[in-house]
């Protein structure tokens, strides 16, 4: 038992030992192998940067994680995920932005048929204006409203297939349908203008052509029968007010579609309210001819006696204020009952060269006017002024010693010179005698030959003197007019450079700074203002040029030419050219040889303006009057005539010195 005991302690012991041998064997060979494999790690690791670089180094988890998010992104950025998770086709969801875009389209519509309402009442008004206008001329326009194509192509492309269907097949029930005037006179009248006559300009006008017209709109029908009675009178306000609404309408359209617009729209899809309007007829003008004036005018017979005259003296100022002042010396004239006798050219203007002197004769009679020439020949070498009443006081006749020198240089010799009120001498003013009696008691007298000076500042009988037609009795519609070569070379003019449409302006400039400045309210305005002023005549005439007459330097009229421009496009100035030989539109005048009178040139420019559609003047001016009287006695004026930036003030005005 003892023996088995030892013989298992001595199996046990031999069983430790071998364990502890095994266990110091494995430790050695782990040092031997740490020791030595340190550098061959090391050398295997800088064989892998070598090769792979810096990203080698990198873990996998690492490159995942980079790697995944990018995915991602480039998944949400190229794929359509509406079409992986769009709604069923029988679900429809309504947004607010799409509601909105529908109420839009929806009031497009209907704004396009008001406008079709406006145009047929713009055709049915324009066409009634018409056949009063004119005997038997109607406008041969359809009262048929046509879509404006630019709106239905944008509304097709932008619109939701159920609206689409509801503006191209059926329309929406009843429950959801949606100048100043210009002082046509001199500043002393208040006269309205004449209408015209035979002798007015033969200047075709852009009338409608004679047809007949074609209501087939039932709708229209309905609401204004062909055979509704048309009451001229609402004409002007009235049409200016419905071309008005008309341009508001298309603004309104425009605005809407500029939402639902992609990329530009072309010239030819956009919609042209002028176009559209002379399609239903009429003038997109908002400008008419000015109301006649159908007062008896209040005249006097020219008699005169066959040896008794009366010599004009015009002094003051230009060849527009002669002109008055002439006007007024054939009144003095008739009534003192006298022969006028036109002054001399070495001593005023040649007016035989500017005006028609012969149509003055035939309109108030062969005896009561006389050209200098024509007195010289009759009295030989006696050109004598037996009496010089003078109107003005102070100096006496308005001729200081100058004038009296030229006066009597020229052949005329002066008897007795008094003042027929010499206490006006004191006065600082002008004098004012408006009653014709006191005229007559004051320059009546028996001498042969009198002359009475410059009356171009006398106040007599104003509203008579200055009356459309003025104040004499006679056969004509106007007696001082162009003559008959300066009213063909205007027509020729204005075939060749301005049309039938075109806004004559009259920009005086030249020694009115001051002059304007020293009035109550000054009439020099700077050019900016003067071309915002002159651009809402051009947009309220639709004219496409302007005729510019102007004593300003280039300076002013190349910045103002600069500022003309309306709705991207320049509205070109023009001015007359200097005589080309090649151009034939002033032929006449060289071949009578009156291109050397700078008058017949002012006179000329004032032809112009008087055959304008529209005309614009310098209020102040003189030049603008004398053009204001022609336009009215031709019956050209126009209700859009006014003064430039009549009613306004200018917005700077410098100091008087």
């Amino acid at each position: 038992m003892q023996m088995d005991t030892q013989m298992e302690k001595d199996e046990d012991r031999e069983r430790l030992l071998e364990s502890e041998e095994n266990n110091h064997a494995a430790h050695d060979k782990v040092e031997r192998r740490s020791s030595f494999e340190v550098d061959e790690g090391l050398q295997r690791r800088h064989n892998r940067k070598r090769r792979g670089g810096l990203f080698a180094s990198i873990d996998k988890r690492y490159w995942f994680a980079f790697s995944l998010p990018a995915l991602l992104l480039l998944i949400y950025f190229t794929t359509n995920l509406n079409s992986w998770f769009g709604s069923t086709p029988d679900l429809k969801v309504e947004f607010p932005q799409e509601q909105m875009r529908d109420a839009e389209l929806r009031a497009l519509y209907l704004l396009q048929k008001q406008q079709q309402g406006l145009l047929h009442l713009w055709s049915y008004i324009t066409m009634n204006l018409t056949a009063n206008a004119a005997t038997n001329i109607t406008p041969n326009r359809s009262l048929i409203a046509t879509p404006n194509p630019a709106l239905n192509t944008t509304l097709n492309a932008t619109s939701p297939p159920s609206l689409n269907t509801t503006f191209n097949n059926k329309s929406p029930t009843s429950d959801e349908s949606p100048n100043t005037t210009f002082n046509n006179k001199s500043p002393t009248s208040d006269e309205s203008p004449k209408t015209a006559s035979k002798e007015s300009p033969n200047i075709t006008s852009n009338s409608p052509e004679n047809t007949t017209s074609n209501v087939t709109s039932s709708a229209f029908s309905n609401n204004v029968p062909s055979n509704a009675a048309f009451n001229p009178s609402i004409s002007g306000a009235f049409v200016t007010e419905l071309l008005s609404q008309i341009t508001l309408n298309q603004e309104i359209q425009q605005t809407l579609l500029s939402s639902h617009r992609t990329g530009n729209v072309s010239d030819s899809e956009q919609f042209d309210v002028n176009t559209t309007l002379n399609y239903y007829g009429g003038s997109t003008s908002r400008c008419s001819k000015a109301a006649s004036n159908n007062v008896e005018r209040r005249t006097l017979k020219w008699n005169p006696r066959n040896d008794r005259y009366l010599v004009a003296i015009c002094l003051s100022g230009q060849m527009s204020n002669h002109l008055i002042c002439l006007e007024k010396h054939m009144f003095f004239a008739a009534l003192l009952n006298r022969i006028l006798v036109l002054p001399s050219p070495k001593f005023d203007y040649q007016y035989e060269h500017s005006l028609d002197i012969q149509h003055m004769k035939d309109c108030l009679g062969s005896n009561t006017i006389m050209t200098f020439e024509e007195f010289y020949n009759k009295k030989k070498d006696h050109l004598h002024i037996n009496r010089l009443i003078c109107y003005m006081a102070s100096p006496p006749c308005y001729m200081d010693d100058d004038h009296v020198k030229k006066f009597k240089g020229i052949g005329w010799s002066i008897g007795k010179t008094e003042v027929a009120w010499p206490e006006d001498a004191k006065l600082k003013s002008y004098p004012s005698h408006p009653r014709s009696e006191e005229i007559v008691k004051r320059f009546s007298c028996n001498d042969e030959v009198i002359g009475i000076g410059d009356v171009f500042f006398a106040d007599v009988e104003e509203k008579r003197v200055m009356q459309p037609g003025g104040p004499l009795a006679h056969k004509c519609k106007t007696i001082v007019k162009p003559n008959q070569y300066i009213l063909l070379t205007a027509q020729r003019f204005i075939q060749t450079y301005l049309g039938a449409n075109f806004i004559a302006l009259h920009f005086r400039r030249y020694g009115f700074l001051q002059f304007c400045n020293a009035k109550e309210e000054s009439c020099y305005f700077p050019i900016p203002q003067a071309a915002n002023c002159i651009l809402q005549k051009v947009q309220t005439s639709n004219a496409p040029v302007i005729y510019l007459s102007t004593d300003a330097p280039s300076s002013e009229t190349d910045l103002l030419q600069s500022l003309i421009v309306l709705n991207g496009r320049t509205v070109p100035l023009v001015k007359r050219p200097a005589h080309d030989a090649k151009g034939k539109w002033d032929a006449l005048l060289y071949r009578h040889r009156l291109h050397s009178d700078d008058q017949v040139f002012a006179m000329l420019d004032k032809t112009i303006c008087a055959l304008s559609s529209v005309f614009i003047g310098t209020n102040g001016s003189t030049f603008t009057d004398d053009i204001i009287r022609l336009r009215r006695d031709w019956g050209t004026a126009s209700t859009c005539d006014e003064h430039l930036c009549q009613g306004e003030k200018p917005n700077f005005q410098a100091d008087l010195h």
